[in-house]
C-alpha cells in the first residue's frame, strides 16, 4: 500500500510542478525526436530513452493525439520518478528499515532537486530508475526477503518478518501459523 501511494503522490507532484520548457539538454532530445534524426536518436548514452520517446511520439501521432513531445517525456518521467521512489522505499524496507524510514527516504528522493530536474524533460531519469530496480533486486536477494514494491501489503510484511524468523517455507506455507 505505501509504495503504491508513494508512486501516485510523486507522479501527481511532478506532473503539476514541471516547467513549460525542458531542463538541460532537453531541447536537443526534443529536436532529435521531432526531426526524426536517426543518427542522433541512436546516441549510445541515451539510446533506449530516446528511441522509446520517439516511439511514443509516433504512436501519439498515429492515434491522432495532439500531445507535445515534452508532455510525453515529462509524463513518462513522472511515472518513472514515482516508481523510483517506491523502489527506494522497497530497498530501505528490504534492508530492515521501518515503514517510516522507507517513506521518508522515498519522500526525500522525490523532493530532491536533482531527481526532479532530470525528470523535467530529460532522458536520464529512466536509467536511474533501472539502477534503483537493480539495487532493490540485490537488496531483496541478499536479505532473503519476499517484499514486493508494488503491494507493500500487510501480508507481504508478514512474509518478510516470518522468513527472517525462519518460519517461512517454500510455497508461502508457514510451519508456525501463530502471529
Amino acid at each position: 500500500m505505501i509504495p503504491a501511494a508513494v508512486a501516485a503522490v510523486v507522479f501527481v507532484l511532478y506532473v503539476v510542478t514541471y516547467a513549460s520548457i525542458p531542463a538541460g539538454d532537453g531541447y536537443w532530445v526534443l529536436d532529435n525526436i521531432e526531426r526524426a534524426d536517426l543518427v542522433l536518436l541512436f546516441n549510445p548514452p541515451s539510446l533506449f530513452s530516446q528511441l522509446g520517446f520517439f516511439g511514443l511520439r509516433r504512436l501519439a501521432d498515429l492515434l491522432g493525439l495532439s500531445i507535445a513531445t515534452l508532455t510525453i517525456i515529462q509524463t513518462v518521467n513522472a511515472l518513472a520518478a514515482g516508481v523510483g521512489a517506491a523502489l527506494l522505499h522497497g530497498i530501505v524496507r528490504a534492508l530492515g528499515g521501518s515503514r517510516l524510514l522507507g517513506a521518508l527516504s522515498a519522500a526525500l528522493l522525490a523532493v530532491s532537486f536533482g531527481y526532479w530536474h532530470f525528470a523535467d524533460g530529460e532522458v536520464q531519469l529512466l536509467s536511474l530508475v533501472v539502477l534503483l530496480a537493480i539495487f532493490w533486486l540485490i537488496a531483496d536477494a541478499r536479505t532473503g526477503a519476499t517484499s514486493t514494491v508494488t503491494s507493500g501489503s500487510a501480508w507481504g510484511d508478514f512474509n518478510i518478518s516470518n522468513r527472517k524468523r525462519g518460519t517461512y517455507t517454500r510455497g508461502h506455507h508457514f510451519r508456525d501459523k501463530t502471529l
